[in-house]
């Protein structure tokens, strides 16, 4: 089934339904979240989450602070998905048949990047394994690569041409070997 704007496409919620109550839950990125972390899911009543994103939250914080910035931009990304699949799992049912269906190609969706996800990874790993027979090399890719980046990102020459004279260098001693 085609969907377009009026039946939900572009939609970024989701209505379930239990009994005489109903909850309007929105899919993906859960800015709220970002911002209150662990107050969200208590806010919610979704106690075990809460507990859970707690506990992470406070051991990720006395480990390093900068971890635990970037489990609250990853669990960000997940809570929504994560507090649907608990509410579907307590008796709420979806409201329309629209949602049901929105919600069905999203989980297909976020199944397709997460099999892009392990194929990059693969292919990665054969990457990794061709450059690591050439040992030395290794270290050349990736001066070049961060020095690619940073130059592109600062928007600097000099530096651009440093991350390609990695690239040369490493190109001449992979033919030497």
């Amino acid at each position: 089934m085609e969907m377009n704007n009026r039946n939900g496409y572009f939609k970024k919620e989701i209505t379930l339904s239990k009994e005489e109550e109903i909850k309007i839950v929105k899919i993906g990125f859960s800015w709220v979240t970002f911002f209150f972390g662990f107050l969200v899911p208590f806010y919610r009543k979704d106690w075990n989450t809460g507990w859970v994103l707690l506990t992470i939250m406070v051991i990720s914080h006395m480990m390093l602070p900068l971890l635990m910035f970037l489990i609250l931009v990853v669990f960000s990304f997940l809570y929504n998905r994560i507090y649907i699949n608990t509410l579907l799992k307590s008796g709420w049912k979806f409201a329309t048949k629209d949602d049901e269906i929105l919600w069905e190609n999203k989980k297909e969706m976020a199944e397709k990047v997460d099999n892009m996800v392990l194929t990059l990874k693969e292919m990665e790993a054969k990457i990794d394994k061709k450059i690591e027979e050439y040992g030395f090399v290794k270290k050349f890719v990736w001066g070049g690569i961060y020095a690619l980046s940073i130059g592109i990102l600062i928007k600097n020459t000099p530096l651009l041409a440093v991350g390609i004279g990695f690239f040369v260098i490493s190109f001449i001693k992979r033919e030497k070997m």
